[in-house]
């Protein structure tokens, strides 16, 4: 797995607590070259040491910030796998605020995989990734959520903190819970 860093600002972070990390993430930019060589280089080294199969895991802070850049990367990636043979899978991870019909669509035409960040239920999630203003953000990503489940995307799977799981695993909860509303 090869992971490419957008710029990570990805408008939810709490600068204080999330340890300077939003002032990092400002400093860096992923721009089309640098994109491309990477993309390159792994492919030669994938085909010299006789890899089977490329995975680039698009992330942030928000991808999806850079969504024209996103799809310019992946579609050379997929370009790249056709010259090479080497078959090549791209996921993006999202924390699920911003996703709009038109990144489902191409996600799912595209057969990009999708891994969206939770932290559980509402109340643990809102605790941890707040907007500026304070507002939680899980809503926005509960309705991603339910919006993807109705769409053929090719893989999704969610991310989480261990550190907020409790007793009672919560994120298997409120997917499960989901997949039951879901196919009912």
């Amino acid at each position: 797995v090869y992971i490419f860093f957008f710029q990570a600002e990805d408008g939810i972070r709490d600068l204080v607590r999330s340890r300077g990390l939003g002032d990092v993430y400002k400093r860096q930019h992923l721009n089309e070259e640098t994109g491309r060589k990477i993309i390159d280089s792994v492919f030669r080294s994938a085909g010299i040491h006789g890899k089977k199969q490329v995975k680039f895991k698009f992330s942030g802070g928000e991808a999806l910030l850079e969504f024209p850049l996103l799809k310019r990367l992946t579609a050379y990636a997929d370009e790249k796998s056709q010259q090479t043979g080497i078959p090549v899978t791209n996921v993006v991870l999202s924390n699920g605020t911003i996703m709009t019909e038109e990144m489902l669509s191409w996600m799912e035409s595209e057969k990009v995989h999708l891994m969206v960040s939770i932290d559980g239920l509402k109340v643990y999630h809102d605790a941890q990734r707040m907007f500026p203003n304070g507002a939680g953000s899980f809503d926005l990503v509960e309705r991603t959520i339910d919006r993807v489940l109705l769409r053929d995307i090719a893989t999704v799977s969610y991310t989480h903190l261990r550190a907020h799981e409790t007793v009672l695993d919560l994120v298997c909860r409120l997917l499960l819970e989901k997949k039951k509303n879901n196919t009912t």
